[in-house]
């Protein structure tokens, strides 16, 4: 046996921390609602201070409610979001297929679900960049497996995206999963939250 058990994207979402960096206006918004804030002198002291950037440790969900909330964030560590985007995916896709197929599926946090949904898109953008592509691997598997294969005898001529560098492909974007949950919601009859 293993040891520790494989969490499921929700619990990944919910209980492990990124380490990221947010303002501090809303890094410290619950020492200034219990102590109060600080005063300057001068009002672009006071801008400058609530815009400062501070590093902190937060879960998926709570920066999920800082970006609704309109907080720039930052990832230490920009491989961060491949993992966060993995998980958002995944967490949404099982949403899907709950919406979809489940008995008794209850009411849906559809704002949470959307807010979800977002953030993914917004990690996605920086998840892309990071993602480690080897296309010479890839190349050298298509190769193998066609010389490997009865696919020899017909030799495939190469398409336009296998003649295209990396960089000159455009990139993919992050295909929204709200719209069939929002959809496939609606046609069933279920309730929202």
């Amino acid at each position: 046996m293993n040891g520790t058990p494989e969490h499921t994207p929700a619990y990944k979402i919910f209980h492990y921390y990124i380490e990221c960096m947010i303002p501090a206006s809303f890094a410290y918004e619950s020492q200034q609602a219990m102590l109060g804030t600080t005063q300057y002198e001068s009002p672009d002291k006071e801008e400058s201070a609530s815009k400062e950037m501070v590093s902190r440790q937060h879960t998926v969900a709570e920066l999920i409610e800082y970006h609704r909330r309109g907080a720039t964030i930052i990832l230490r560590n920009p491989d961060d979001a491949i993992k966060i985007y993995g998980w958002l995916r995944d967490h949404l896709a099982e949403a899907r297929h709950r919406v979809q197929f489940g008995v008794n599926v209850g009411n849906l946090p559809m704002d949470d679900l959307h807010d979800m949904d977002e953030f993914a898109t917004m990690v996605y953008r920086i998840a892309r960049n990071y993602e480690r592509v080897d296309e010479r691997q890839s190349l050298m598997g298509r190769k193998l497996d066609d010389m490997f294969s009865r696919r020899l005898l017909r030799r495939r001529r190469p398409s336009e995206e296998d003649m295209q560098s990396a960089e000159e492909r455009p990139a993919k974007e992050h295909a929204s999963i709200i719209e069939d949950i929002s959809t496939t919601a609606i046609e069933r009859g279920l309730k929202f939250k």
